[in-house]
């Protein structure tokens, strides 16, 4: 009977057990002990009752008297102590000091760590498509932004990390944003948003302690000073194979520090033996005050633990120890990592040791660490032109392209032999049966899109050449509200699944007065929005109505997305004058 109160059903809190009064918890317990404790009142005789404070003549040192159907009963509190000194736990991977005797969790756990099996890794999340595909996650509205992805933005250990919240913009606020990311009615009631993710199985062993370690990184709606319920958090809960949930950790009730990096040690102890898996949910209540970045994972893994965690290692140039508290016990393990844990680091006896990727990065050897910094000059910068095929179009397009337009129109895209700025093809929107954009009184619309490609990670840009004849030849205007004849760059970010977004104009025609008057010219946009994403390239022509579509179209050739190199120095200008 005692195995089964001190190890199995003690961890229940609601259930009745037998009545610990009067037993010395102090000391090694046994049947015979627990079986033969005397009770502060006669147990033979059942006491009546109609609510719980009839039943204070039941309570005890560890236990409370309850009503139950008409009856008192005792109820134990959980991890109770009668004296102070070493005391018995609910697990066998805990040892225990009694410091606040009588009172629930009074006997203060810490857990029971050796050397046999530590420091073995049970699972860990790979934030890659093969590890994210492995987890099973919610998203209570899939039809907006917010979402589960991995983001560049603040990233771990020089990777992307797993960001809770928009796809592109750093909030979870789920109504429109403008440009800039900022909500376009910022006081107005948009969406809650629920979010959960659920790890693959793990089977807890048994016989030693298991610990869940988390670095995570949060901005969210802090805690309202009066103390009201319904803002913004984070959980952790353990969800074993029965579908039974067990909150461990939540940021509501223990937060982390807000804009860093922060590690969150959980002990798994009370599931030994259990199949779980861990379920992280990111849930705002309600649509309000949700314009903050969110949450970040950057590393999840359960693993064991070895005694030697109670202490740090002398720090290395890429590796400072750090005591953390650990969830659910009174105890402290060290946690290794760089100094800053969201940049890679590598040790170093000289600047030679260092790996660097550019002819524009300059190593040194810092303290023992690598630091690799890139600074762009005319002498060390190549553009790293990247363009899905020949930029002339030289080539047909394949299945990757993809072009739309509406039958009714009387234009569309395609590969021209009409005219080219490099070789003999270019891309031209416009009527295929003649010289013009369109029959009269029909109006043409339509998009072309490239196969996704890799922006540069630094000052990168989108560049064509451009011949552009419209209703505007002749007259050129800027003033173009209604959008007529007008060409438009575009960039469309690739997403998860299941997440749209509409593109982003990068340029468009009016900044030319809409037409080139026939000539060729040169057009180049930053993309500096869009650093290191996977995006398509597309170009949209609309001549709004059917009315003077009698210019020739639209030419695209020579496009390419690069990095802006910095022009060379202009030469030293002659000497005049006559010597001196």
């Amino acid at each position: 009977m005692l195995a089964a109160l001190v190890y199995g059903a003690a961890c229940d809190p609601t259930e009745v057990i037998a009545d610990l009064a009067g037993v010395d918890t102090s000391a090694p317990l046994s049947d015979t002990a627990l079986d033969t404790a005397p009770a502060p009142h006669d147990t033979t005789a059942s006491v009546a009752c109609s609510r719980d404070e009839d039943c204070a003549a039941v309570a005890g040192c560890c236990y409370t008297g309850a009503c139950s159907s008409g009856v008192c009963v005792a109820r134990p509190k959980l991890d109770c102590c009668s004296v102070e000194g070493p005391c018995a736990v609910s697990s066998p991977l805990h040892t225990a000091t009694c410091e606040q005797p009588c009172a629930a969790s009074g006997c203060v756990k810490s857990l029971r760590l050796g050397d046999a099996r530590c420091d073995e890794v049970l699972w860990r999340l790979a934030l890659d498509d093969e590890g994210l595909a492995a987890l099973s996650t919610m998203d209570a509205r899939s039809d907006d932004r917010v979402g589960w992805h991995l983001s560049p933005r603040r990233p771990f250990g020089g990777a992307p990390s797993l960001h809770a919240g928009d796809a592109l913009c750093p909030t979870y606020h789920a109504g429109p944003l403008d440009a800039s990311c900022a909500p376009v009615a910022p006081e107005a009631d948009t969406d809650a948003i629920s979010l959960s993710l659920l790890t693959p199985t793990v089977t807890l062993p048994a016989d030693v302690p298991a610990l869940a370690t988390l670095w995570v990184w949060l901005e969210v709606e802090p805690a309202p000073a009066d103390g009201a319920s319904g803002y913004d958090g984070v959980e952790l809960s353990a969800v074993d194979s029965g579908g039974v949930v067990r909150r461990l950790w939540s940021s509501r009730q223990t937060p982390a520090p807000s804009g860093v990096w922060t590690p969150l040690l959980i002990d798994l102890s009370p599931l030994a033996g259990l199949d779980v898996g861990l379920r992280l949910a990111f849930d705002t209540v309600d649509g309000r005050a949700n314009d903050f970045e969110g949450f970040y994972l950057g590393a999840l893994a359960i693993t064991t633990v070895c005694a030697d965690r109670r202490g740090c290692p002398e720090p290395t140039p890429c590796a400072l120890g750090r005591l953390v508290d650990v969830a659910g016990v009174r105890d402290r393990l060290c946690v290794v990592a760089p100094n800053d844990p969201a940049r890679a680091c590598a040790p170093c006896d000289a600047a030679s040791d260092c790996e660097t990727t550019d002819p524009c990065d300059v190593a040194r050897c810092d303290a023992g660490a690598c630091t690799v910094a890139r600074t762009l000059t005319a002498e060390c910068c190549t553009p790293r032109a990247r363009w899905p095929g020949p930029p002339s179009f030289e080539e047909p397009l394949d299945d990757s392209w993809t072009i739309t337009s509406d039958p009714e129109d009387g234009g569309a895209w395609a590969r021209t032999t009409v005219d080219a700025r490099t070789g003999g093809w270019a891309l031209r929107f416009g009527d295929p049966d003649g010289p013009r954009l369109s029959p009269e009184g029909l109006r043409a619309s339509g998009e072309i899109w490239s196969p996704s490609l890799t922006v540069p990670a630094d000052a990168p840009a989108l560049s064509f050449a451009l011949r552009l004849s419209t209703e505007w030849d002749g007259a050129p205007d800027g003033d173009n509200p209604a959008g007529v004849d007008l060409l438009e760059a575009l960039v469309a970010v690739d997403l998860p699944a299941g997440v749209s977004l509409p593109p982003a104009v990068v340029w468009d025609s009016r900044a030319i007065g809409g037409t080139t008057d026939g000539a060729w010219i040169d057009v180049t946009v930053p993309l500096d929005a869009f650093l290191g994403q996977r995006v398509r390239i597309g170009w949209r022509f609309d001549t709004v109505d059917g009315a003077s579509n009698g210019g020739a179209g639209a030419f695209i050739d020579d496009a390419s997305v690069f990095r802006r190199c910095p022009a060379p120095d202009p030469p030293p200008a002659p000497r005049t004058g006559r010597p001196l």
